[in-house]
């Protein structure tokens, strides 16, 4: 279960926060993980994953572009959605995101 609020006419940055019983975990930049554990006031960036992919390209373009060129024909490697996928996704999730009828 998740509850979201976006107003896509405000200023400032994107964010995503997933709250746990223990932990807050910020995506603010989106490309850069943040936890604020329990009992704590500051956040904290994440030190063991490695940002570089992300920093020397478009976040994310990396992977995605070597998943589709080395792993296209290897359902079990390949993490892309199929056409299929992103018209069930496009049905079942974003119509409702969007609140499309």
């Amino acid at each position: 279960l998740f509850t979201y609020h976006a107003n896509w006419k405000s200023p400032g940055r994107w964010g995503v926060e997933f709250l746990t019983k223990n932990h807050r975990l910020i995506l603010r930049p989106m490309e850069k993980l943040q936890i604020l554990k329990l009992n704590s006031i500051e956040a904290e960036f994440d030190d063991e994953i490695d940002y570089s992919l992300d920093e020397n390209y478009k976040p994310g373009l990396f992977n995605q572009v070597d998943c589709f060129i080395y792993n296209q024909d290897n359902l079990e490697l390949n993490k892309l959605c199929t056409i299929d996928d992103q018209i069930n996704n496009y049905k079942n999730f974003y119509r409702k995101i969007a609140n499309y009828r």
